[in-house]
């Protein structure tokens, strides 16, 4: 029923992939077969089968069945992707696109047609509408008003590539549309606008005219951020290249935003996970699969230059692939490898993906209470407060400055001792409280740490970043 794949969105899976057939649909037995393939090991998307002769009218009437075997993807936005009949290339090009692990294909929108082929008045219009804003990085819905002919005129001056949707085509869509955002009334979208136009960024809604004419006129308190917010403030918004107005910059970071959190977890690279075309991508892709995390959103970044360009910035990483994890900058290949060469915990257990194993008491040991727990941990936290002053400059790492037992922590040793830093260390592999603790109490899930009077610097690539910039010693101690 309609409740039970409501049910299912409520539950916490991303869409429902509902599979109409019926007991004499041979083709669709084998439309089935392709469905569960390409779902296979993924939880974001559940799969509902649906005998269309037999289950609830208002099912049928509801995704506007009207033969079998069909697909219908239904997310909460609405039912977002429709293939009928028995093609196996289509289910399984749907399946992916809403996977993450295939990109629709950026085209210019004939008013009344989407992205996977034209729309059709009997699609719901959350599914044309999903279809229309999908199919480019910016897409804007027009109706030939003064405010739409401004909006448009601003893009284009902005020189800004950008799809147009005119509802004045097909005038129950536009009203759809406009019911749908309340154009006319209250409550309307985040700009309170009132009429079109409304402008999508990769699929998310940014706004009315009002919204890209704040977006473009830059904020009078506007400065760069002081060398500390600079350190402090992730991800950053990607400046403007030379010849780019701040309209351009503040969508991509819109886009941004909008992609690295479109998913659980998503891998920025170059290619796509079966079809990688970097061994940097395809080290990163293994890494995943290894270490448990085979459920995951990836963007061609190859296909996208200005969200390769911004992504950089926005990460505050210089190069790909890159990972993020509730919409949260992880790292690269090299701080992958390094997670994955923990042993005793999975890479999807470090990136929070699923739960640690509980560990086992001692034979004959009494639960703890949680006030002893509570006192447990507060010691901890008084240790670690402890150490990580214990010098000036204070490295945990992987065995010692003389017998490092990684190349990260020979490494970061190596740097420090080219920049005349003095250092205390400490061996986490020795002390397994500290080496768990710490990853918690400096939100820093890798080895090895640096800390400068007490506070976290970071791991490797950062110390990297900063020898590369200039004097590793003044910027870590100052003058």
């Amino acid at each position: 029923s309609v409740d039970e794949v409501g049910a299912l969105l409520e539950g916490g899976r991303e869409a429902v992939a509902v599979v109409f057939t019926a007991t004499w649909d041979a083709p669709g037995a084998q439309m089935l077969d392709v469905v569960e393939a390409v779902l296979d090991n993924t939880s974001r998307v559940s799969l509902a089968v649906a005998d269309a002769e037999a289950c609830a009218a208002a099912l049928v009437d509801t995704y506007g069945v009207t033969s079998v075997p069909t697909l219908v993807v239904v997310a909460r936005l609405g039912v977002v992707r429709r293939v009928e009949g028995a093609d196996a290339a289509a289910w399984t090009k749907a399946l992916r696109i809403t996977l993450g692990a295939d990109q629709p294909a950026a085209q210019t929108i004939i008013p009344g047609g989407g992205g996977g082929g034209p729309t059709t008045a009997k699609q719901p219009v959350d599914e044309r509408l999903w279809q229309l804003v999908q199919t480019a990085p910016l897409t804007l819905l027009v109706d030939g008003g003064a405010a739409s002919a401004e909006t448009a005129a601003l893009l284009h001056a902005n020189g800004l590539a950008y799809a147009v949707v005119d509802v004045r085509k097909d005038a129950a869509f536009g009203d759809a549309v406009a019911a749908r955002y309340h154009l006319g009334g209250g409550g309307g979208p985040p700009d309170g606008n009132t009429s079109f136009p409304l402008l999508f960024a990769s699929g998310a809604l940014v706004g009315g005219a009002d919204a890209v004419r704040a977006l473009a006129t830059p904020a009078s308190s506007e400065a760069s951020p002081s060398s500390e917010d600079a350190a402090t403030a992730a991800p950053r918004p990607p400046p403007p290249e030379a010849g780019d107005s701040v309209l351009k910059a503040r969508l991509l970071t819109k886009r941004l935003e909008t992609l690295t959190t479109r998913s659980k977890v998503v891998l920025f690279m170059k290619g796509a996970p079966g079809a990688p075309k970097c061994k940097f991508s395809r080290q990163t892709c293994d890494l995943l699969e290894a270490g448990g995390v085979d459920d995951y959103a990836s963007y061609d970044i190859l296909e996208d230059p200005d969200v390769r360009r911004g992504l950089k910035t926005y990460s505050n990483w210089p190069t790909f692939p890159q990972l993020y994890v509730d919409g949260a900058f992880v790292g690269g290949v090299d701080i992958l490898k390094e997670m994955a060469a923990d042993e005793g915990t999975s890479l999807a257990e470090q990136l929070g993906l699923v739960d640690p194993p509980p560990k086992e008491a001692a034979a004959g040991a009494p639960p703890k209470a949680a006030d002893e727990h509570d006192s447990q941990q507060d010691g901890l936290t008084k240790r670690l407060e402890s150490l990580v002053s214990a010098s000036e400059v204070m490295l945990f790492m992987k065995g010692s400055p003389e017998a490092p037992r990684c190349g990260f922590s020979r490494t970061i040793c190596e740097l420090l001792r080219q920049a005349d830093v003095a250092f205390g260390s400490f061996d986490i592999l020795q002390d397994n409280e500290v080496r768990q603790g710490l990853k918690t109490y400096s939100n820093w899930p890798t080895f090895p740490q640096l800390y400068v009077k007490g506070d976290l610097i970071g791991g490797l690539d950062i110390l990297q970043e900063m020898a590369q910039d200039g004097d590793l010693k003044t910027q870590l101690l100052g003058d």
